[in-house]
């Protein structure tokens, strides 16, 4: 949940990284369809994450009557805007993927990897599936932030030598 509030933030760093190359249309892309739909897998994550202990918790305690809400939850809109969310995050991180091995400025292998990690990010998939999901993601976002501090301390160093008298 905590890295889903906070992907935006990775997203936008991403894109104000690539927005004075040739490859800014493309980024911008990645960057409002991933936002979009981190917006719209939030909402269902929040549910697995604070509603279904709860469920469980009072099924484990006896209340039978909770399974029909189980049904409710999956089988309602919720899963649609997950879906159509997920889907949404896939093409912008492919598009940011893209705009990153375009751009020449990051590297393109870091891209690939935190594009790959957010395309195939699904729930429902086995946990050792999950967990190179969630490594690939890691990988491919350290190595971008990485990158993207690297650059900024060189801009830094380059205009603090062009300012000394």
């Amino acid at each position: 949940m905590g890295a889903f509030a906070l992907l935006p933030c990775g997203l936008l760093a991403l894109y104000a990284a690539l927005a004075d190359g040739p490859a800014e249309p493309l980024a911008l892309r990645g960057l409002v369809l991933g936002v979009a739909g981190t917006g719209l897998v939030g909402p269902a994550v929040g549910v697995e994450v604070f509603a279904m202990p709860v469920i469980g918790r009072l099924y484990l305690d006896g209340v039978t009557g909770v399974a029909p809400a189980l049904a409710s939850i999956y089988r309602g809109p919720m899963t649609l805007v997950m879906i159509v969310g997920l889907i949404t995050l896939a093409v912008g991180a492919i598009d940011l993927a893209r705009a990153v091995w375009r751009s020449g400025v990051l590297p393109g292998w870091g891209g690939v990897a935190l594009a790959a990690g957010l395309a195939l990010w699904l729930p429902l998939l086995p946990r050792p599936v999950r967990i190179v999901d969630g490594l690939m993601i890691g990988l491919g976002g350290v190595w971008l932030a990485w990158e993207i501090w690297r650059k900024g301390a060189r801009a830094a160093e380059e205009a603090e030598a062009h300012s000394l008298p």
